[in-house]
């Protein structure tokens, strides 16, 4: 199974929760299945130290196939868009659109393999 580095940067800790399925706490190893589609596993939290800042999350998310990673993108796409978050897959920037995200999730697995 793929597992690709996704990196969020967000003023709004509850987009977060939102992605691990309402989970308060944000600690490393905190996950969230996505059904039918593959699993995302927060790695780190740098949490901003001034309130204007925006926090830094990094995510591993692992899917088993294209249909997959479909799936995914349109799990983060809902989650995400219209929420001021940057995105960032493998290092890249990404915009916040499922179809955006879901070649991007591919090209980064493509690369990993």
């Amino acid at each position: 199974m793929p597992s690709v580095v996704l990196e969020l940067e967000t003023r709004d800790e509850t987009v977060i929760q939102r992605l691990l399925g309402g989970a308060r706490e944000m600690r490393a190893g905190a996950r969230s299945e996505i059904r039918g589609g593959g699993l995302l596993v927060l790695e780190s939290a740098d949490l901003a130290e001034d309130a204007g800042q925006p926090g830094r999350y990094r995510f591993l998310v692992e899917f088993a196939s294209e249909n997959g990673a479909g799936v995914v993108a349109n799990t983060l796409w809902t989650a995400l868009h219209g929420q001021g978050v940057t995105l960032r897959i493998a290092d890249v920037a990404v915009p916040v659109h499922n179809g955006a995200i879901k070649d991007a999730l591919l090209a980064a697995a493509a690369t990993e393999a």
